[in-house]
């Protein structure tokens, strides 16, 4: 339907199709006839627009959009759980219950002299540590520390990244073995998010992935592992035993993360070092989006006139000149599977 009705539009069109000698003033019978019968089509409008925006993908939300986007199979991603690599001497057993920080780790399973616990709460609470623990039966400190997070625990995603996910899929259809594919299937593992996807130079249905984790940073060697026998387990290489097609290969490895060192010449009102303390955390958090089009474009680019821009939106900035960016002057371009890591920022 093209137009949804308001209440005033409703009103003044059936004050024009009644007859001229029937009085519409306010607070006549006739008048209070329309006004019921006016809200009652425009909430009946305001009804249709809401089922109308429910039944397409940019406007729908919540449980509607699920309905849509499994009209393609798709569902979305639901709380998952950290799961952690724990190193210790004592003899841990599974099932043992560990504190770290403020979250609690169950043992799941023991592999290759070390163990594997899960996160007892769902969500992002179990990645933010890294550390001794101690179990929680006694609190006793036993030689016990997490020394990696294996996959990272992820809260439910939003509508705006599955949203993202589904029109991905309507612009690129999967085809078994196509790249669409290859990255619908990583991006079905949690604590996956970038992904580009290359033939290997000896072909013969030998592919190159590289990733990132969930949050645009450098995968871990245990997800890049999991990654790897989720699409084709070493044991059985191209047999197609994972989800890979048979006869297709895959090696996984992921990103470079680069420090940033800007040599910046600051003119203010105050001193260069309060300006040097405010972009180290600030532009490096804007810098650091970028990652997130890494897997979008052929290499990621900082330029110098956009550090400039930055620095005019500081108050009392009179005059700035990038000097540099990693020795470069005018723009750095990272590397093809590079991104950006830290940021050191140099007076001239």
């Amino acid at each position: 339907m093209k137009n949804f009705y308001t209440y005033d539009q409703i009103m003044r069109f059936m004050s024009n199709i009644l007859p001229e000698d029937i009085d519409t003033r306010e607070g006549t019978v006739a008048n209070m006839v329309m006004s019921v019968t006016a809200m009652a089509a425009a909430q009946l409008y305001e009804d249709m627009k809401a089922m109308s925006e429910d039944c397409y993908a940019a406007t729908a939300t919540g449980e509607c959009l699920d309905m849509v986007v499994a009209l393609m199979c798709m569902e979305r991603h639901q709380k998952t759980n950290a799961i952690v690599k724990i190193e210790s001497d004592e003899g841990l057993t599974v099932g043992t219950r560990l504190l770290g920080g403020e979250a609690e780790y169950e043992i799941t399973s023991v592999e290759n002299g070390y163990y594997i616990a899960q996160c007892t709460t769902e969500g992002e609470e179990g990645n933010a540590y890294l550390g001794d623990v101690v179990t929680v039966s006694d609190s006793s400190v036993v030689s016990a520390r997490i020394t990696a997070i294996i996959a990272r625990g992820q809260d439910t995603e939003s509508d705006e990244a599955l949203r993202e996910r589904y029109l991905e899929r309507l612009k690129s259809p999967l085809c078994t073995g196509n790249v669409s594919y290859y990255r619908s299937m990583i991006h079905s593992i949690p604590d996956t998010g970038g992904v580009k996807v290359y033939p290997a130079e000896e072909g013969g249905g030998k592919v190159r992935v590289v990733i990132t984790n969930a949050d645009c940073e450098p995968a871990s060697e245990e997800l890049i592992a999991y990654v790897k026998e989720y699409l084709d387990p070493a044991e059985y290489t191209g047999m197609g035993y994972g989800v890979l097609p048979i006869g297709h290969s895959v090696e996984v490895g992921t990103v470079e993360s680069v420090t940033i060192d800007l040599v910046v010449d600051v003119n203010g009102g105050v001193n260069q070092n309060g300006y040097m303390r405010i972009a180290r955390s600030d532009l490096k958090r804007k810098l650091l989006e970028m990652n997130k089009e890494w897997h979008k474009k052929d290499r990621l680019v900082i330029w110098n006139k956009d550090i400039e821009e930055y620095f005019f939106t500081l108050d009392g900035i009179n005059d700035v000149n990038v000097i540099s960016i990693n020795g470069s002057a005018n723009r750095f371009i990272l590397g093809e599977n590079q991104i950006i890591g830290g940021l050191t920022i140099n007076g001239a």
